[in-house]
C-alpha cells in the first residue's frame, strides 16, 4: 500500500511540475516574455484575444475594439505607455500607471478611425510596461495587439 501511495504522490508532484512548465509556454508570441525560461517576479499580461479582423470598414467609420487582460504573473503590473498608429486612440489615460496585482485585470479599449485610410492594413498596438524583463537591468516588458481591416470607399 505504501508503494502505491508513493507512486500516486510522485505522479501528482511531477504533474504539478509539468503544469508550472506549461504556464511558461502559454506566454503569447506577441509578448517580450515569450520563450523566457524564468518568469518568477514578473507580471504576465494575458489577453484572451490579441488579434481582431474588422472586415470591411467604410471610409470615415469608427470602430471600437476591446482587449480585456489579466495579470497572470506573480508581481504587480502597471502600464507605462500604449502606442499605435495615428488612426487609433486608446483609453491609456484611464489605465496607465494603475497597479494590477496578480489575478487582477483591466480593459484596454481602442478606437479605430478610418477617415484617413484609403486601403486595408494591419495595425499594431504596443503596450510597454513599467516592469522590466527578468534577468535584465533595464529592458521593459512589452506586449503587442493587432487588428486588420479592408476599406470600402
Amino acid at each position: 500500500m505504501k508503494k502505491y501511495l508513493f507512486v500516486i504522490v510522485t505522479t501528482f508532484l511531477l504533474s504539478a511540475g509539468c503544469h508550472t512548465q506549461k504556464k511558461i509556454t502559454e506566454i503569447h508570441e506577441y509578448s517580450s516574455l515569450h520563450g523566457k525560461k524564468e518568469l518568477k517576479g514578473a507580471p504576465i499580461m494575458h489577453f484572451e484575444q490579441r488579434e481582431f479582423d474588422l472586415g470591411t470598414v467604410k471610409k470615415g467609420e469608427k470602430r471600437q475594439l476591446v482587449f480585456p487582460f489579466v495579470n497572470k504573473g506573480d508581481a504587480d503590473l502597471s502600464i507605462s505607455i500604449i502606442t499605435a498608429c495615428e488612426c487609433t486612440t486608446t483609453n491609456q489615460d484611464d489605465i496607465r500607471g494603475k497597479i494590477y496585482k496578480p489575478g487582477e485585470g483591466g480593459v484596454l479599449k481602442a478606437t479605430f478611425d478610418s477617415s484617413e485610410k484609403d486601403y486595408g492594413e494591419l495595425i499594431d498596438i504596443e503596450i510597454i510596461l513599467d516592469q522590466i524583463e527578468p534577468g535584465t537591468d533595464d529592458v521593459p516588458i512589452f506586449e503587442k495587439l493587432y487588428y486588420k481591416f479592408e476599406i470600402e470607399k
